[in-house]
């Protein structure tokens, strides 16, 4: 279960990335793509497991 809500985070954590406003997080921006990638790849992995 633990797997699904890292993943969930991760694509979650993509979308904050790109439109947040902070000066934080600019460093992080332009990477913003992988998260979401990464974050939905892996909970379509998980979910195929279950297959």
């Amino acid at each position: 279960m633990l797997n699904y809500i890292a993943s969930i985070c991760l694509v979650f954590l993509g979308i904050m990335l790109k439109y947040s406003s902070q000066d934080g997080y600019s460093p992080l921006k332009k990477y913003w793509f992988l998260f979401v990638i990464a974050g939905s790849g892996s909970l379509i992995y998980k979910l195929f497991q279950l297959l």
